[in-house]
Order: structure tokens, then C-alpha cells, then sequence
């Protein structure tokens, strides 16, 4: 278990950040496309290896008042403001009990607080953002750390079974990202609503009605299947400090974890299969659910 203390760097949720050096995913292979060196130019860079969330000003927003999200990202759950455009989400919706919405056309095209909502009933509230799938190029000990850092161990043998260990790979990723907020003091079942994510974590019960201490399941499914197998990190902040999980999924999908204590909580999954795009080899999903407790 991951245990990070801060120091002296503010973050997005008002705690310290530490200040870290890393070559963990150093950079992209030099030789790529002329079209996709024009789309690296245009739009910010999507970084590898670190997964992006959102953070919202308040967990647990109050009916009918507008509260504000942030597109983030960083290393150790230590929130880092992320230049996202618009043009860079295929999808955000708001979900609630009444029904969803698109709200795409609402973002701000800035480096934090891009997306003012409002929930306009009493009871929990999603937010999913899609971004849209972007082609990366890897150098072969960028990619290897990857595959390693994620649990895809049947793609880093297959690589070294067959001699590939020092071969650039090309994938295409895109993130599939959920916010759980809890508005006014009644609770639902939003939380447990399949919004049809390729990759979709689905708490098993409404985590804003645990107790720390209580043990809680989360299901992973992927193109909306259980998925077995899959390394599953579970993050949380709280004081200050990031603890990490790393749970192996089960045959139905599921994992179990202990709610230890309030903060901000982040269950996240990457999962890796071949590209039908013959311009890569690799397509990968990262998928996040983020909730906050007191």
C-alpha cells in the first residue's frame, strides 16, 4: 500500500503536492505521422501513464445551486489542473434519478473549474465524461513500464516471447471517467445506473451511505461483460496522504475493498486488447469512478 505524504505544492483539493521528479513514460517516439504531429500541435497532449478524474468544488453540492468540475490529472492521486478543449470529449452527460442530459456544450475551455452544473433534484448525481480516442506512439521501456504498471502481463510476454521487447508500440486510448456526488440528504441508486461505458466500473451499493470501516464490491465490465482478471487500483486521499490498492478482479468482475476513512476516493482500471485500427496495434480503455466522503 502506497502511503504519500505531501509537501509544500498546493493541489486540487486544497492539500500539499508533492514535488516529484520521474522518467516514469518519458515522452513519444520521434518519427510519427505528419497528421498526428499537426493533432499534438493543435491540442494539449494527452499524458501517458497517469490517469486523468474530476474533481468537483463540493462532493456534496446543495439542489439548485451551481457547483463546478475540474478535469484532472497526476501521479499518487495528487490532483494536477489538466488543460482539457472541448473538442477532446466525444461525450459529458449528467446523469440523475429523472433522467440525463448533455452537457458538452457547457465546458469552458480552460485549466480548471471548466464545467458549471446545477443538480436540480435532492439525491446522488453522475458525471461521465468520454474523451475522444487519440493515437500515442511509445518508446519500447515507455510501453514496457506500462503494460507492467497496469497488470497487462499477457501483452509484456507476449512481446518477450516473440523478441518485441525493444519495439516501439502504437495504441489508441481514450478515458471513460465517472463523478458519484451526493445532493440535499436523500439518497439513490444513480450510482448503480449502467451508462454504457466500453469500460464501466458499477458500485454495488451507494458508497455516500457506508461508514468507514464498512467493506464495499465494485464490478468491472468491459463492453458489458464482467472482466476477469484485471488489475484494479484503489485510491484514496484523506489528510494529506495517498494510500493505493491494487485488487485483482474476480470471474463476475467484482472486487471487494474497505472504506477506511473519508477524503476522496478513485477506483480505476486500463485494460488493454488488439487495435482494429491497422494504424496501431493496441487499444486501450482507462476507466475511473470518483466519489467523495466525508
Amino acid at each position: 500500500m502506497l502511503d504519500q505524504r505531501a509537501n509544500p505544492y498546493k493541489s486540487c483539493y486544497g492539500a500539499n503536492r508533492t514535488k516529484e521528479k520521474s522518467n516514469f513514460f518519458s515522452g513519444l517516439v520521434k518519427g510519427a505521422p505528419r497528421k498526428l504531429l499537426l493533432l499534438l500541435m493543435l491540442l494539449p497532449i494527452t499524458a501517458v501513464g497517469q490517469p486523468y478524474w474530476m474533481v468537483p468544488s463540493s462532493f456534496y453540492p446543495a439542489p439548485n445551486t451551481p457547483f463546478v468540475v475540474s478535469w484532472v490529472q497526476g501521479k499518487n492521486f495528487i490532483a494536477t489542473p489538466a488543460l482539457f478543449r472541448q473538442q477532446q470529449f466525444s461525450n459529458i452527460q449528467l446523469v440523475e434519478a429523472e433522467g440525463e442530459k448533455a452537457v458538452l456544450t457547457l465546458w469552458r475551455n480552460s485549466d480548471k473549474e471548466q464545467l458549471s452544473l446545477t443538480a436540480t433534484t435532492k439525491g446522488n448525481l453522475l458525471v461521465v465524461a468520454q474523451t475522444v480516442p487519440e493515437m500515442i506512439e511509445l518508446q519500447a521501456d515507455t510501453f514496457n513500464a506500462f503494460l507492467k504498471e497496469y497488470g497487462q502481463d499477457e501483452v509484456y510476454f507476449s512481446r518477450q516471447a516473440v523478441g518485441n521487447m525493444d519495439m516501439p508500440a502504437r495504441q489508441i486510448q481514450s478515458h471513460h471517467v465517472k463523478l458519484l456526488l451526493q445532493a440535499g440528504d436523500q439518497n439513490s441508486d444513480v450510482g448503480k445506473k449502467t451508462v454504457g461505458l466500453p469500460l464501466e466500473i458499477i458500485p454495488d451499493s451507494n458508497p455516500y451511505q457506508l461508514k468507514a470501516g464498512e467493506m464495499m464490491r465494485f464490478k468491472i465490465y468491459y463492453d458489458g461483460k464482467p472482466l476477469f482478471g484485471a488489475r484494479v487500483k484503489v485510491w484514496n486521499r484523506h489528510n494529506n496522504r495517498t494510500t493505493l490498492q491494487n485488487i485483482y478482479s474476480e470471474k463476475n468482475g467484482s472486487i471487494e475493498t474497505r472504506i477506511s476513512a473519508g477524503g476522496v476516493w478513485m477506483v480505476s482500471v486500463v485494460h488493454l486488447v488488439s487495435s482494429t485500427d491497422k494504424r496501431a496495434a493496441y487499444r486501450s480503455y482507462w476507466s475511473a469512478l470518483v466519489f467523495g466522503l466525508k
